[in-house]
């Protein structure tokens, strides 16, 4: 969680009830219309309302090598996608919290923050990866691993401990018929 927090953007500009002004991004909330322009780090997941040649670089989240131009187009979800989601690469018009403004300016309103955003649904997918010894489906529920798997885990844990013990034994006894373990090791090359 603390890589995602270095991630985000200090501060963001927000425009509230009328008023533009300046705020940590963590006091950000889905609605708060944002104002990015180049250098900034993108605060939150934004809808772009009005931009003026965005580009944004999010090899975070896509591996894209170069930026992503940016557009207000509606997209519409092609008839092969039976569940209904674009790709993250394919949403040109959104700005997603974490990525940087290479290029333009422009404005949008606030859809996600924090671990509701992509970069957190990430860290989230990480969390449970790291911390899990078993299998989750599709909706995160978690399995315990199967038995066969735990037991050669267990196995190759137990034939580690033991060639490290022997590998410790041979160059104590080393050490102690020659004075050093070079000596030894050139002993048994001659």
């Amino acid at each position: 969680m603390l890589s995602l927090r270095s991630l985000s953007a200090p501060t963001a500009h927000v425009t509230r009830g009328g008023e533009t002004f300046t705020v940590a991004a963590k006091l950000i909330v889905p609605g708060d219309i944002v104002s990015i322009k180049p250098g900034d780090a993108v605060p939150a997941d934004m809808r772009l309302l009005s931009l003026s040649s965005l580009e944004c670089d999010e090899a975070l989240l896509t591996g894209e090598a170069l930026p992503v131009p940016k557009d207000v187009e509606v997209l519409v979800t092609p008839p092969d996608l039976g569940n209904g989601n674009i790709p993250v690469g394919d949403r040109t018009n959104m700005a997603f919290s974490s990525t940087i403004v290479t290029k333009g300016r422009a404005v949008g309103v606030v859809v996600a923050t924090g671990m509701a955003t992509q970069v957190g649904a990430i860290a989230a997918a990480m969390h449970r990866k790291k911390g899990s010894k078993g299998t989750a489906d599709d909706e995160g529920n978690e399995e315990p691993a199967p038995f066969w798997k735990r037991a050669y885990e267990r196995l190759m844990t137990l034939l580690c401990v033991l060639l490290f013990f022997r590998l410790a034994i041979v160059i104590l006894i080393a050490i102690l018929t020659s004075g050093s373990v070079g000596c030894a090791a050139a002993r048994l090359y001659r």
